[in-house]
């Protein structure tokens, strides 16, 4: 879909990639910055995530 809108724009694009492409990449990025405690990996439930967020309510792995 997102090929289509471009082409309709008539957006010029030399290549395009997956996110799947660069996921080592991503990987590193992520780890980097939860050592540097910047981001957190959270296993929070998606349905309880969404309640929180709702509430506004911090996750309780933020600071952990």
């Amino acid at each position: 879909v997102i090929l289509e809108d471009l082409k309709m724009l008539e957006v010029k694009w030399e290549k395009f990639s997956h996110t799947s492409d660069h996921f080592d990449l991503c990987l590193s990025f992520c780890e980097k910055l939860i050592k540097e405690g910047k981001a957190f990996a959270d296993d929070t439930e998606p349905e309880l995530m969404k309640q929180e967020r709702e509430k506004k309510m911090e996750s309780k792995r933020r600071n952990t």
